[in-house]
């Protein structure tokens, strides 16, 4: 009898440490998807610059394949050149993302080694902002480059399922 109820609390013990971890990752998670771990929030945007400052990257470093998500990039004045500046995007990140907008509409697209050049017209008097609407369509994290005028950028971005 005092055996069975040794072995009753062992029991008891280790059903209440399973129980506190679970409760431990349940709120693990929570946490985290409302950081913007998960997705959206807080901390799932970032912004990269390049070393000059002449271009910034703004985009979500967490997103979710096959779900639109934006990026911005603005180019400072400096990068025109005869009223035109080009945009190239190099690296595993851009095989792994349908491009589906572009915001302003490049004069020129096409594609270079690993990757794809943008051109856009534009006036050289003020910062020139643009906007990319993408679906990523490959799951985890893909490296890529933006380049403007010799400037390059570096970002990370990882899909989740």
């Amino acid at each position: 009898m005092e055996l069975q109820s040794e072995e009753r609390q062992a029991f008891q013990r280790r059903e209440w440490t399973v129980q506190r971890f679970g409760i431990l990752v349940l709120v693990a998670f929570i946490v985290a998807g409302f950081l913007g771990l998960l997705g959206a929030g807080p901390l799932a945007t970032t912004t990269s610059s390049s070393s000059q400052g002449m271009v910034t990257v703004e985009h979500d470093w967490i997103v979710r394949a096959n779900a639109e998500t934006t990026m911005h990039v603005r180019i400072a004045p400096e990068a025109v050149e005869n009223d035109t500046v080009t945009l190239e995007f190099t690296g595993p990140w851009v095989s792994g993302v349908d491009l589906e907008s572009i915001s302003p509409d490049p004069v020129e697209q096409h594609a270079i080694p690993d990757g794809t050049a943008l051109t856009f017209m534009v006036e050289p008097s003020s910062d020139i902002d643009v906007s990319l609407t993408l679906i990523p369509q490959e799951l985890f994290q893909r490296e890529a480059q933006v380049t403007v005028a010799e400037e390059t950028v570096l970002f990370n971005q990882f899909a989740l399922p």
